[in-house]
């Protein structure tokens, strides 16, 4: 084993700098996070290819005097915390004093920085972590920092980057849950000379989200409220038919920090119960206001999660408020069902009085109880029922199961055999039965009905085949900045999939078509969920892996178990078998039919040995 030496202070800097500047998103969250720590009223963010070449960050906050400027990128160096129990207090978005120091070893930076009391500000230049030049400057009031070529001296970090579309992604979401964390302070996002976001910074939470969302989505606001003692909860949840296919539409505000809490979220997800489909995530921003000494926010590297001194409390504050806001925003009755639980004390503000500007509190006690009841009320439910208006041109009618069947198979009429198969009838409205020679075929429609469309989709693509539908009405789709990114990478192959999409404005697309197998189509939700896949799911990587998995998930729109059926479409369904080399499995892997033959069943019943 080699000898123990120090290591040299580069190398030292480059190792430290890692554990901070992970891409050029984590120089954004660094930088804004001081931006917010200096009191600023508004923020500026410019990036080029995805801040890989250029990056600048502006603000009018308190600026550094000219002699702290070196010292505020040395290791450590902080305005933020001066005690040992500070640690146990905090409240600034950053505390360690690496940020700076972070970045500055693996960049090219420049700085200029004035405080509004003194003349003249100054200017800043350090690479590579050794220190240029530092000059007084004329400037505005606050900070402008500007870093470029980011990891130019340690090539093998550069080379582990994604491409420039894909950290634009990354730094779009990291500048969206800032502008949902800081409403009061106005946000703007300028990526290759673009403006992607562009907040007012008016203190409105609602304001922030239709900036970051959409018309849409603020429409459909539910808000959240609730007090227990010193502790609050207040934000809004999204309608339920804005659920996601994963859980990018989720934000949780730890005393101004945003934070992922997996506790939180669960509570969440199992409160909307029924109202959301199998595997869709609800959509919320919630601030949640405790004492900074009940909350450790020095648990995790990028300070991304916090933990709660008590946690059972917050669990409860959560839970009760949820469900009320979700209880007093259903126009009909929602089966809810509780087990007895203890009582606690919960605080609630009454509104200011017209006489004067108080704001009254008063104490009351209630049974605060696990949800263990589902919502089962329709969705529609929640926003007055609404449906957008739009159809597919009145000759793409959307094609019957019997149809697709009668149209993708081929006149081989025989499964396994040269005898026909014959359907008997539905089982439990999930299974279809039938008889083919000498054996019982037990069908799965689900199943069965999605290689129907699987295959249809294919054939039709791989003969070159029209396979859009025109809508009647294009659909307006708003996205956030990192599914614009995927969005813009692969037109290409939407369009040969079926999707006529064109930019509409900042974050805005336009739908003309869409793939004919998604019959009359919920646009939004299924392309929000193709563009999720494309940008999260960063292991798919050609075009005809991505091209699978989005044929995939366009037959979720079979038939589903619990449909009933009449005789043609479960005659169609079983035709399936006829067709010549069907794979007897869906396009995820699970096989669709099952068979028992007659001596199995004679067995049962003892007619044979």
């Amino acid at each position: 084993m080699a000898a123990i030496k120090l290591l040299e202070e580069s190398i030292a800097q480059k190792i430290a700098a890692g554990e901070v500047v992970e891409r050029p998103s984590s120089v954004i969250k660094e930088l804004t996070e001081n931006s917010v720590d200096a009191g600023s009223s508004f923020i500026t963010v410019e990036i080029k290819e995805g801040g890989i070449e250029h990056i600048r960050v502006t603000d009018n906050g308190c600026g550094i005097p000219r002699q702290e400027v070196e010292l505020a990128f040395l290791r450590h160096a902080t305005s933020k915390i001066q005690t040992l129990q500070d640690l146990y207090n905090i409240t600034q978005m950053g505390f360690r004093g690496e940020a700076l120091y972070s970045i500055a070893a693996v960049s090219k930076l420049e700085l200029t920085t004035k405080p509004a009391e003194q003349t003249t500000g100054a200017k800043f230049i350090i690479n590579g972590g050794k220190v240029i030049s530092l000059n007084e400057y004329g400037c505005p009031d606050g900070t402008t920092i500007t870093v470029n070529g980011l990891f130019y001296n340690t090539p093998a970090r550069l080379k582990f980057l994604a491409k420039p579309s894909v950290e634009a992604g990354y730094v779009g979401t990291a500048i969206y849950r800032l502008i949902l964390a800081k409403p009061g302070i106005s946000i703007k996002f300028i990526s290759n000379d673009k403006v992607m976001y562009h907040s007012a910074g008016d203190g409105s939470l609602k304001n922030a989200i239709y900036v970051i969302f959409g018309k849409e989505v603020a429409q459909g606001l539910i808000p959240v409220k609730q007090y227990i003692g010193n502790t609050s909860i207040e934000g809004f949840l999204f309608s339920p038919k804005e659920a996601r296919s994963n859980r990018s539409a989720q934000m949780l505000v730890v005393n101004g920090r945003p934070v992922s809490n997996l506790i939180i979220s669960g509570i969440v997800e199992r409160l909307f119960g029924g109202l959301t489909e199998s595997r869709r995530f609800p959509g919320y921003v919630l601030n949640l206001n405790l004492p900074p000494a009940e909350v450790d926010v020095n648990v995790h590297p990028n300070k991304l999660q916090v933990r709660f001194s008590n946690e059972y409390q917050i669990k409860q504050l959560v839970e009760t408020a949820v469900a009320k806001a979700l209880l007093s925003h259903t126009s009909q009755p929602v089966a809810w069902e509780f087990k007895q639980a203890e009582k606690i004390e919960v605080e609630t503000r009454l509104e200011a009085s017209k006489q004067d500007d108080t704001i009254q509190q008063r104490p009351y006690t209630e049974t605060v109880a696990e949800a263990v009841g589902r919502f089962t009320q329709d969705v529609g439910l929640l926003l007055g029922n609404s449906k957008p208006l739009y159809y597919i041109e009145p000759l793409m009618q959307k094609p019957s199961i019997a149809n697709i069947a009668a149209n993708g198979k081929n006149d081989q009429q025989s499964f396994s055999g040269k005898q026909p198969v014959i359907t008997i009838g539905q089982l439990f409205d999930t299974y279809v039965l039938a008889e083919h020679a000498d054996k019982l075929l037990i069908i799965d429609q689900h199943a069965a009905h999605e290689r129907m469309w699987y295959d249809k989709y294919r054939l039709a693509l791989e003969n070159a085949q029209p396979c859009s539908q025109k809508l009647l009405i294009p659909q307006i789709v708003t996205v956030s900045y990192e599914i614009k990114a995927a969005l813009d990478d692969n037109l290409v192959l939407l369009s040969k999939l079926g999707f006529e999409v064109e930019e509409y404005g900042r974050l805005t697309y336009q739908v003309r078509a869409v793939p004919f197998v998604l019959g009359q189509p919920q646009v939004q939700d299924f392309l929000i969920q193709v563009l999720d896949m494309l940008s999260e799911d960063r292991s798919v990587r050609t075009n005809d892996l991505k091209q699978e998995k989005i044929m995939s998930m366009a037959c979720k729109k079979a038939v589903k178990s619990g449909d009933k059926l009449d005789q043609s479409e479960l005659a169609a369904l079983a035709d399936i078998l006829s067709a010549e080399a069907t794979p007897l499995t869906c396009p995820h892997g699970r096989p669709f039919v099952i068979t028992m033959d007659r001596h199995s069943l004679d067995k049962q019943f003892r007619r044979v040995k």
